[in-house]
């Protein structure tokens, strides 16, 4: 009809206004394979979780390819939402957060025993979040589908192209490292059972108290590294008979190159490392004789001292560096290089060369050396010599605790109470940070 031109002609009437449609056009595309592709993997990951063990192999391999290309794709639709303003965001940012999200682990849910239901109850929200997806683009572009010619004009495109560049600069960088940061420490959350915990002020190591027959066993999770008040107050108080089990692999054969030693990234931290256990008992019990020391007015109206606290039994329960596999040898060896880097950027190199030195097989060698067998070891002094004490304590790193705990509840010991002591405050980080 004439004098009557639809608004995509008219875009096309004028040359640069041909070639931004056509751009758009593409943009506008890709958000549509996304929404599509989250979809998918929504689909197949249900379906995959439903059949379970009966689940095709060529299934599970579709779904985890889909799975791998949503996750690039997430990260890449954040860049094309911030340079294609007239792309609606409100659809898109569920589901990138979603899959972002359950790419680092899902935190904080793996860290609280969902087990089996949570990959299942992941599936299904994935897929409510595509629904959702459409549903709203379907509200805004009366179409489950982006159309380029139904996209809203934008204004003062050199100032948001300007905000987009600064937005990837800053913000973007900081947004995807703290989400990083909190995933590993969900994930650290989740492998240790919550025996080292990660609150808004500090994290926090839990101490857990078992009994049986008139016998109390404490589980005490340690850090190599943490506030100094934190190795203070770590063994049991009062007079029982107390045998302690202590964590610290020897090295009688010298196998190690180096030095083993979490100073410099304790001082570099503003913290202290884990003392020896010897040194760790004398001086608690040194000060708790200090505090609890009675005057001599009071002392000579009881006629007598209170009783003494004495020091524990001190039974190292570990295992030596000749024990381990060559493979596992080598990482440790790998890892003393890396506590003792001479500056962060080093550090930080060394660590993104972990994953190319190790295969998968090496580390599941390594994961059993540092861990089962060290387990193993500890147990069984427990039960060749806690018949002959009253109390037992067991201060192991977060990541053993699950096991012992696992192995004594098997022993016929019950789990009476839980407490956590603070082991690092980030004020403490920040003021370090501050000095430097």
């Amino acid at each position: 009809m004439p004098g009557v031109h639809r608004r995509g002609d008219m875009m096309d009437s004028h040359p640069a206004e041909g070639r931004r449609s056509r751009v758009l056009l593409v943009f506008a595309g890709l958000a549509n394979l996304y929404l599509i592709a989250f979809a998918a993997d929504a689909v197949f990951s249900v379906i995959d979780e439903l059949l379970g063990a009966n689940a095709p192999a060529a299934l599970t391999l579709i779904r985890n390819m889909v799975a791998n290309g949503v996750v690039l794709a997430s990260l890449a639709m954040i860049f094309v939402l911030l340079f294609v303003p007239q792309l609606p965001r409100i659809p898109f940012f569920p589901p990138i957060v979603f899959a972002l999200w359950a790419a680092f682990g899902a935190p904080p849910l793996t860290a609280y025993g969902f087990g089996d239901r949570l990959a299942l109850s992941l599936s299904l929200a994935q897929l409510g979040f595509a629904v959702l997806a459409f549903m709203l683009v379907r509200e805004q572009m009366g179409r489950f589908f982006l159309v380029v010619t139904r996209l809203p004009r934008k204004r003062h495109m050199v100032l948001r192209t300007l905000a987009a560049v600064l937005t990837t600069i800053i913000v973007v960088p900081l947004a995807l490292s703290m989400f990083v940061v909190a995933a590993n420490a969900h994930a650290l959350q989740a492998m240790t059972n919550n025996y080292i915990q990660f609150t808004l002020s500090d994290i926090r190591a839990k101490e857990t108290h078992l009994t049986k027959d008139g016998r109390t066993v404490d589980l005490v999770a340690v850090m190599h590294i943490g506030e100094p008040d934190f190795y203070a107050t770590r063994l049991p108080k009062g007079q029982a008979k107390t045998l302690v089990l202590a964590e610290g692999v020897s090295d009688h054969k010298d196998k190690l190159s180096g030095r083993f030693s979490y100073n410099r990234l304790a001082q570099v931290l503003g913290l202290e490392a884990q003392p020896q256990i010897e040194d760790w008992s004398r001086a608690e019990t040194a000060a708790k004789a200090t505090a609890k020391a009675p005057s001599q007015k009071k002392m000579d109206k009881a006629d007598k001292a209170p009783p003494a606290e004495t020091l524990p039994d001190i039974i190292h329960a570990d295992l030596d560096v000749s024990d381990f596999h060559d493979v596992t040898v080598s990482f440790l060896n790998y890892i003393g290089a890396l506590y003792d880097s001479g500056s962060l950027p080093e550090a930080i190199s060394q660590i993104m060369t972990l994953n190319k030195r190790y295969t998968a097989e090496e580390f599941q060698t390594i994961m059993g050396d540092v861990l089962t067998r060290r387990n193993e070891a500890v147990l069984t002094a427990f039960d060749k010599l806690a018949p002959n004490y009253e109390v037992v304590v067991i201060p192991w790193g977060g990541m053993h605790m699950p096991g012992l705990e696992a192995a004594l509840v098997a022993r016929g010991y019950q789990v009476v109470s839980e407490e956590t002591t603070s082991v690092i405050r980030y004020g403490t980080l920040v003021r370090q940070l501050q000095r430097h």
